[in-house]
């Protein structure tokens, strides 16, 4: 049962289309009927690790009907299954050249690509012809190995070819070493560039194709790593207009990594961007909005079911609802995370994570058109999983540590500045053992020793002065099993202002845009106002923005028809109302509006009906809006709020309650 370029093509071909004439395969490969069939067996042999369905062969065509399983396969493939042909591995022999930041010797290159040495060895003279035609050179120094030089330009050049060409043995040679250092290091930089590259997308109502996609990733990548090791590109290009997507891309990686990203490596950026396909997506903010609250949902549902604050974390809400928007505007994304062992293990480590996760997603195939697979699911278990290590974190920096010292001042101070710096502890204390009573046993998270204490002291740990590496290993494994003790004992995560009151701007990240009190100010809220139908409901809470010049008449219009065209979805919760429409012209500014009916009335919205509150939301920009709806998530799933909105007499004192729970979250 084994892979190779021709097997995988077939399978790519066929996935990406549902269904290629076998003349077709039979023209481009260049061999007999019999070979494809056979070729076929050994496809489907392969399938049946990840599904029941095969390529068939019907009326003269090959078939298949899942769409997103080549992303799939690709992950799971290794040079173990894959049979390279003599081009496929010197094309990987390259690639390794080029990601090493150093000499790479014939026997590390045999060993990564499971082949002799010889025939490494053998490889060099082709190497050193291949990467000629780009201007570069290739060092054979005895005694150190291999590398290949020449100017940055022209690496460059060379590794754009392999990753636009040969995106496929990337991935082949990445799963098959994936603990390597060579590969290993680019884990967090992988990450976080897909993330951007989704920010990017989403900003810019723009979805990359998948192979551009995957280019512009391994790109932002590669140069990353290489600038932040001095390789920097240093030639003149023709003026050439930069485009906003490149400067943002260009500064999102300089805030990140603390690089300079200089003029030359901002065009290069830009001309490959300009080289890559993707379509413009009109906007909608019906759908964003929808992904929005489907996160807001995922992410109540985890915090409440794992008995943690996760709702709290604003840049989860941001990152998590991109994502989201971006699973369902792409049906078959694939998931640059490889599946290597510290993916499957943290999976593996958080069954009940992943549980939870597919409970709340239960009711969410109508949103995405399809059920989600594993992967998909993994990859939001990791953005919930960064955020619950953030606050545990968090919570490790607050416990309460005493330090016992018989050394003097000079020394439990320099054991005090240690700890700070490797732990980050806010709240520690010396003392000497004589100093050491029940008070202090009984207050504190944990006590650190130089000294052997007296038997009833069980809870403690014995430390060098100097705190070696041996005892530093041994505080975080004991620091790590107080802190999820600590979030284990939280009864009510939206009353625990112990815990809240010890998470800083680090988990409760906020972009710097406005949020839900700057919009419903007294002008923009009526209580108890008359309407006959859910119509009449959304006109009047429409009109007054219409009265503060931040809409037209015809937005009134949209959000009724939306209603008309679409369903309540704009019922959000029992008894509230959402309503809105697309970004347009209709729209002059961003705003809020909140009208109280007197007499509710329905939406046909089920369960969730009848309608007490309408807020109306118009949004001139893309993200100008977001802050302020995941504040006002908070303020409805809030149940203290929401009492005290119901019993408000007037908006002063709505106005003054929204700017009280924002200021208390």
């Amino acid at each position: 049962m084994s892979i190779n370029r021709r097997r995988l093509e077939i399978l790519r071909s066929v996935t990406l289309k549902n269904k290629i004439k076998m003349i077709s395969i039979l023209e481009e490969f260049k061999v007999s009927d019999r070979t494809i069939r056979n070729d076929l067996i050994q496809i489907n042999n392969y399938l049946k690790k990840f599904t029941d369905n095969e390529v068939v062969i019907k009326n003269g065509s090959l078939m298949y009907d899942n769409i997103g399983i080549f992303s799939d396969t690709l992950k799971t493939i290794n040079l173990n299954s894959y049979i390279l042909d003599n081009n496929e591995r010197i094309i990987l022999e390259i690639y390794i050249l080029l990601v090493s930041n150093d000499y790479v010797t014939t026997t590390y290159i045999s060993d990564l690509l499971l082949v002799s040495q010889s025939s490494v060895f053998n490889d060099i003279d082709v190497i050193k012809s291949k990467i000629k035609n780009y201007n570069l050179n290739l060092d054979t120094s005895p005694g150190k190995g291999l590398l290949i030089e020449g100017k940055e330009i022209n690496i460059r050049n060379l590794f754009y070819n392999i990753i636009g060409h040969y995106f496929y043995l990337i991935n082949i040679i990445e799963n098959t070493n994936f603990k390597e250092p060579i590969f290993s290091r680019y884990l967090e930089t992988k990450n976080y560039i897909y993330e951007i590259i989704g920010k990017i997308e989403h900003k810019y109502n723009i979805i990359f194709s998948e192979d551009s996609f995957r280019t512009l990733y391994n790109y932002l990548i590669y140069i990353t790593h290489r600038i932040r090791n001095n390789r920097v590109l240093k030639v003149d290009f023709l003026e050439s207009r930069i485009s906003n997507i490149s400067k943002d891309i260009a500064n999102i990686l300089e805030e990140r990594y603390k690089i300079k990203i200089n003029d030359s490596e901002i065009l290069m950026i830009n001309d490959l961007i300009e080289s890559l396909e993707y379509k413009y997506i009109g906007y909608q903010v019906v759908n964003t909005i929808e992904s929005q609250f489907l996160t807001r949902y995922i992410i109540d549902y985890v915090s409440e079911k794992i008995n943690i604050p996760l709702f709290m974390d604003y840049k989860l809400y941001e990152s998590l609802s991109f994502h989201i928007e971006r699973m369902k505007n792409n049906n078959h994304i694939g998931n640059p995370i490889d599946y290597d062992e510290e993916i499957l293990n943290l999976v593996v480590n958080n069954k009940r994570l992943y549980d939870v996760v597919r409970e709340s997603l239960e009711n969410s195939d109508d949103y995405f058109k399809k059920s989600l697979n594993d992967s998909e699911i993994y990859y939001i278990i990791i953005y919930l999983y960064i955020s619950i290590e953030k606050l545990l974190n968090q919570i490790i920096k607050e416990l309460k540590i005493v330090i016992v010292c018989n050394s003097g001042i000079g020394t439990s101070q320099l054991m005090l500045l240690k700890l700070k710096d490797l732990f980050g502890f806010k709240n520690i204390q010396t003392i000497t053992s004589r100093q050491l009573n029940d008070s202090f046993i009984n207050k504190s998270d944990l006590i650190l020793s130089t000294v052997s204490l007296s038997a009833e002291t069980s809870d403690y740990i014995k430390v060098s002065p100097m705190i070696t590496e041996k005892d530093a290993t041994l505080i975080t494994s004991l620091i790590f099993q107080i802190g999820h003790k600590k979030l284990r004992k939280i009864k009510s995560i939206k009353n625990s202002k112990v815990i809240f009151n010890s998470l800083d701007n680090n988990y409760v990240e906020e972009l710097d845009a406005k949020g839900i009190d700057y919009y419903l100010t007294r002008d923009n809220v009526i209580l108890d106002v008359d309407a006959k139908d859910w119509r009449e409901s959304i006109r009047l809470s429409g009109d007054i923005l219409l009265k503060s010049n931040k809409i037209s008449k015809n937005y009134i219009d949209n959000m009724i028809k939306n209603v008309e065209d679409y369903g309540p979805y704009i019922v959000i919760k029992k008894g509230i109302a959402l309503p809105h429409a697309e970004i347009s012209e209709d729209v002059k500014e961003t705003g809020f509006s909140l009208i109280r009916l007197k007499n509710p009335v329905t939406y046909d919205a089920g369960k969730l009906d009848p309608i007490k509150y309408v807020c109306a939301l118009a949004a001139n920009e893309k993200k100008n809006y977001i802050k302020a709806l995941f504040d006002f998530n908070n303020l409805i799933n809030n149940k203290e709020f929401m009492e005290h909105l119901d019993r408000a007499k007037d908006s002063i004192e709505v106005e003054h309650l929204i700017k009280k729970f924002i200021q208390e979250k």
